[in-house]
């Protein structure tokens, strides 16, 4: 299966979400998604042990009436540059409306780690998804215009 591509109103609908968080928080630039999920009362952070494929995954957790993000410490220490991006892309499937809908009712089977080959078209576009809003959060359109019309000169390129 290929990765599922996500149309025009689509992108538009998950950038609005990010939008939404950065103004709610009051997000500096550049973002740290840290911050924002220590922020959310319904949203609680655990380091854990997980399988090797998994830097860390999203669920809902009945019991605390809360969604839990699960992180493999050592991974996301390993690398923080993409620790951000991946506390980016599980924070997307919390403030994504229907994710958070599908997780709290059991409707997306928590971990389980869709691949290419998944056959799970939806599970695999909550992915795609969560990327989609992991981008938008972490470059805002636009904090990224702003700083080329400042960066880009004559005599300055950037690549």
């Amino acid at each position: 299966m290929k990765r599922p591509e996500l149309g025009y109103k689509r992108v538009a609908e998950i950038k609005a979400y990010a939008a939404g968080v950065l103004r709610r928080h009051n997000c500096p630039i550049p973002v740290d998604p840290l911050r924002i999920i220590e922020a959310e009362d319904e949203l609680e952070l655990h380091a854990v042990g997980l399988p090797d494929e998994f830097e860390a995954v999203t669920g809902y957790n009945k019991g605390t009436d809360k969604f839990d993000i699960l992180v493999q410490l050592p991974k996301v220490e390993a690398d923080p540059i993409r620790a951000r991006f991946t506390l980016a892309h599980e924070l997307g499937h919390y403030c994504i409306t229907k994710h958070a809908v599908d997780l709290s009712e059991d409707r997306i089977p928590r971990y389980r780690f869709p691949t290419p080959m998944s056959s799970d078209f939806e599970e695999l576009l909550a992915e795609v998804e969560a990327d989609c809003f992991a981008a938008n959060l972490l470059v805002p359109e636009d904090a990224l215009k702003s700083f080329l019309a400042t960066e880009l000169t004559d005599d300055r390129k950037i690549s």
